[in-house]
């Protein structure tokens, strides 16, 4: 898998997207503006569930560093009905 698959490029198709938006070690230290990309593409309903957590708070990533990512993604998973 290339880079840019990983990592939101144009060419992600949906079961990668899957596994990645439901990878945490990928959501949190991942650019905020890559995960961005891949928010719509997931299909499966973890990935949408994911994809509508770290929408929650998305305004919010692009300036936190990783360890407030990991929090903010924490408690909107926490609190997602």
């Amino acid at each position: 898998m290339s880079g840019d698959q990983r990592d939101g490029g144009m060419g992600v198709e949906s079961a990668v997207a899957d596994g990645w938006l439901t990878d945490p070690g990928f959501l949190v230290p991942a650019d905020p503006g890559r995960v961005a990309a891949l928010l719509d593409t997931g299909s499966g309903r973890a990935a949408r569930l994911a994809a509508a957590v770290y929408r929650a708070s998305a305004r919010l990533h692009r300036d936190a560093g990783v360890g407030v990512r990991r929090q903010l993604l924490a408690l909107d998973a926490a609190r997602w009905p």
